[in-house]
């Protein structure tokens, strides 16, 4: 699903992870199963929260985690 300009650009910088996964891995199938189960997860998140998803990463321990933007 494409997001308008104006919904993009309340995420700063952001970069479309399928690229990011697809450059790492070099292989598109696995790389859109990954990028399928994010979205799938990111979905759910929103659905029970009410809240936008997002992939946030923790310095500390060097982890992603999928969460709100608020």
């Amino acid at each position: 699903m494409k997001k308008s300009e104006s919904e993009l650009s309340e995420w700063h910088n952001g970069e479309d992870v399928l690229n990011v996964i697809d450059d790492i891995l070099q292989d598109s199938a696995t790389s859109i199963q990954i990028i399928e189960a994010l979205e799938l997860r990111m979905r759910r998140i929103e659905q029970s929260t009410g809240k936008k998803s997002a992939i946030l990463l923790d310095h500390n321990q060097d982890k992603l985690y999928l969460t709100t933007n608020e």
